[in-house]
């Protein structure tokens, strides 16, 4: 069973972590009325598509349409994994990442995990089976 991490330290670190202080680490940034605006890290430009707007904790980019909020950008630029990015920025603002056992819900999405993989081996096998090749010749034969 995988640990969590809990949805109040993740608000925490929502709510603490400022969007801009983080995009400007790695975006040199203009103040264009409320929000601020630079070249997209996520693809090349000459013209600043990429606005950030502090009062929505939020960045957008008017070229790639990327957008997000502080963690989607971490995971985006950083190329890590939602938790990874919760725990670079728990570290940055001096927040402790604590990780709880498995909960009830942790448990539910187990067994619909198993559920899921038990149908996928059936309909596997089937494809694979003497009755899934007639189907599958009958699907991609192609008549004159």
């Amino acid at each position: 069973m995988r640990a969590r991490t809990p949805e109040e330290t993740i608000e925490r670190i929502r709510n603490t972590a400022d969007i801009y202080d983080v995009v400007a680490q790695y975006v040199d940034l203009k103040k264009r009325g409320r929000n601020y605006f630079g070249l997209c890290p996520f693809h090349s430009e000459k013209t600043p598509s990429f606005s950030v707007a502090p009062d929505k904790q939020i960045y957008h980019c008017f070229g790639c349409g990327s957008g997000g909020n502080v963690f989607s950008f971490i995971v985006e630029h950083e190329k890590v994994t939602f938790i990874e990015a919760v725990q670079q920025l728990g570290e940055k603002y001096g927040i402790r990442v604590q990780y709880e056992a498995g909960s009830a819900s942790t448990e539910f999405f187990s067994s619909l995990y198993q559920a899921h993989h038990v149908a996928a081996e059936l309909y596997h096998n089937t494809l694979y089976s003497d009755r899934g090749e007639r189907q599958r010749y009958s699907i991609f034969m192609i008549e004159d």
